[in-house]
């Protein structure tokens, strides 16, 4: 209609996990949040008489009811979208998939994190007009929220622990208020640097001009005046064995200047990857290398299941279909058990890829894995390495996709949101046409009768590397174990090898 302005809408699933209303509501984006507010924002939206966090499903010009009962969106939780469009379609997919929440299935692809928790605060709005006359244990109270309002309500009850019914009495009679308030579980990592604040002939200046017993800070002129234009502060302290009392005394002279810095915390910063070797080919595995190398670039999503010998070489083949994706520009997600991330394998990928590789396992820190996460929605890895919920990486150009030892169990979560690993990168390969391989030497029924059928392709390792044999197995009857009088677990034979 003309002269009438569109109204931007954003359909929003909130944080509240019940069956009612696990659906999106519709919320107006207001004008000092346009072309912020995006497909995968986290946003802070009022929901009945609470204020909850949300996900931003869908944008559009159309409410389902009428503009004036929409409310707006109240805030925007990150400057930088965690869920791509493309990881919002598969929440929907989830949704009806495993008949999982529509929130729970959008909260299991960022970081725990980000998955912010709610703290109950309350403040004051106003004094009573009684105020003057009330006992002087209320007026301690209403006195503490005039200070330090607003408060959470866990630590003003520690406080306070006769209070709760007062409380409830302010909000009934409108001079208190209480609200949930989003707090977030861990914060981006800052490092300090530091630059000289002058011209290096005015530090030349001001360094002649100190006196001998302020050698440090001398020193530490010298050292902006000689060397780098600017340094961290940890780096400047390691490098002239000083301490931050020097920094301080130049920062307040004006003669350096402080800022702070985004830096990431990195698990294998104390780690060095030699450079791995790369073999030549066997003849199976050049033959399911270029096998599926001609399948990704006829079909795009190319689902296949390499069922290989212990030690015929898959791994080297995952490798090899990793570096032919990482040269399209394309990047690639590997999932291994939790008990298969070894740092052997790590090594491993680490010295072929270098620094193109994230890894996220349980082994790391909650911001280790927050800072891994980051370089992959940010474009600054190509790889992702990890256990079941890696398959959740935010790639934007995703071109492969490998679940090693497929048949495993870990792949399937059983606590709320179910889903399993397995359908999921099938959908994410379908969504992005990208190769998806499956490898295990005992593969699932499902992918086996699968290939079978001819629904996905089949390659098979029948070989190990140098013709190696497979390791003898010997089945012993531990009935006869037990009647020889051995009520142990382990049989004789093997505790014979075990010696």
């Amino acid at each position: 209609m003309e002269g009438v302005e569109e109204v931007s809408i954003a359909r929003v699933v909130v944080d509240v996990p019940v069956t009612r209303t696990d659906r999106p509501f519709d919320y107006r984006v207001p004008p000092s949040l346009q072309g912020f507010v995006q497909v995968g924002s986290r946003v802070m939206v009022p929901f009945g008489p609470r204020k909850l966090q949300g996900f931003v499903i869908e944008l559009g010009n159309e409410a389902q009811f009428s503009l004036e009962k929409v409310r707006d969106i109240e805030e925007i939780l990150d400057i930088e979208t965690p869920l791509t469009p493309e990881l919002v379609q598969l929440a929907k997919w989830m949704h009806e998939r495993f008949m999982s929440t529509y929130y729970g299935a959008l909260q299991v692809m960022i970081p725990s994190a980000l998955r912010s928790k709610y703290e109950k605060r309350i403040s004051l709005i106003e004094k009573p007009g009684e105020y003057e006359i009330l006992p002087p244990v209320e007026r301690e109270l209403y006195d503490y929220l005039t200070r330090y309002s607003p408060v959470a309500f866990d630590t003003f009850m520690k406080r306070f622990p006769f209070a709760a019914l007062w409380v409830k009495e302010g909000i009934k009679k409108g001079v208190l208020k209480a609200e949930d308030n989003l707090v977030d579980r861990l914060g981006k990592k800052k490092i300090t640097i530091l630059s000289p604040a002058v011209s290096i002939e005015q530090l030349t200046v001001e360094r002649e001009a100190l006196g001998k017993q302020a050698y440090r800070q001398r020193e530490m002129l010298s050292y902006f005046i000689e060397g780098p234009p600017e340094v961290s502060l940890p780096q400047l302290l390691a490098d002239l064995g000083t301490s931050s009392q020097t920094v301080k005394s130049l920062l307040d002279k004006g003669l350096l200047q402080s800022r702070e810095m985004e830096d990431y915390r990195d698990p294998f910063a104390n780690r060095t990857f030699k450079k791995a070797e790369k073999y030549p080919f066997t003849p199976q595995q050049e033959k399911v290398i270029e096998g599926i190398d001609q399948g990704r670039r006829d079909f795009g999503y190319f689902p296949c299941l390499i069922h290989g010998v212990t030690g015929s070489g898959k791994t080297e083949v995952y490798l090899e279909i990793m570096e032919r994706t990482i040269a399209e520009g394309k990047e690639a997600i590997l999932l291994v058990p939790e008990i298969s991330l070894t740092p052997q394998m790590v090594n491993r990928f680490k010295g072929r890829l270098g620094d193109k590789v994230a890894v996220m396992h349980s082994a790391l820190s909650q911001g280790e894995r927050y800072d891994e996460w980051r370089k992959i929605r940010r474009g600054q890895v190509k790889v992702a390495i990890g256990a079941r919920s890696a398959i959740f990486a935010p790639f934007t150009n995703l071109g492969l996709i490998i679940i090693d030892e497929e048949h495993e169990g870990s792949y399937k979560q059983e606590e709320t949101p179910r889903y399993h690993a397995r359908s999921v990168a099938h959908y994410r390969g379908r969504a992005n046409d990208a190769c998806v391989i499956v490898g295990s030497a005992t593969p699932s029924l499902e992918s086996y009768d699968q290939a079978v059928r001819g629904k996905i392709t089949l390659f098979t390792m029948a070989d190990r590397v140098g013709n190696r044999p497979l390791p003898q197995v010997e089945i012993v009857d531990m009935r006869g174990e037990l009647r020889d009088g051995n009520r142990s677990m382990f049989s004789k034979p093997l505790r014979e090898a075990i010696d």
